[in-house]
């Protein structure tokens, strides 16, 4: 949930967009965004505190910065379309180069099989925004 939902506020739209960013980090990072011992640890994390940062994203900042946006805390500070971060997605998969220059790094290059997962994730993570973006105008 996101985290008005657990202080008791009304949800919106914006809500499944926190649900979504929780969902691509973890996809990306192997974890999930906020865990605890207990629920109410987890409710804790939500509410109070970042998920930790994914050291695989250092050389692509633009990719952070996405998830940094999708689960922002204040909902009026999240994305407030759906559209919005998958335009985002679409422009830093379709501009690589670009989002590594951002960083200032040049990138590591230790496995070949990096960049085909990444453009996998970042590929499933396009396809299940589209899905949420097509299933928000439907309704």
């Amino acid at each position: 949930m996101a985290p008005e939902q657990l202080q008791g506020r009304e949800g919106d739209h914006r809500a499944d967009i926190f649900a979504f960013g929780c969902v691509l980090y973890e996809m990306l990072a192997g974890r999930k965004a906020f865990d605890g011992a207990n629920p109410l640890a987890v409710i804790a994390a939500v509410t109070n505190s970042e998920p930790p940062p994914i050291p695989a994203l250092a050389a692509h900042p633009l990719l952070a910065h996405v998830l940094r946006r999708l689960l922002e805390k204040d909902p009026e500070r999240r994305w407030q379309s759906i559209a919005d971060a998958t335009a985002e997605l679409q422009w830093i998969r379709d501009n690589p180069a670009a989002a590594i220059e951002t960083s200032g790094k040049t990138p590591v290059r230790r496995g070949t099989w990096r960049a085909p997962l990444g453009a996998g994730l970042l590929a499933a993570a396009l396809l299940a925004a589209g899905a949420l973006f097509a299933g928000r105008r439907g309704t």
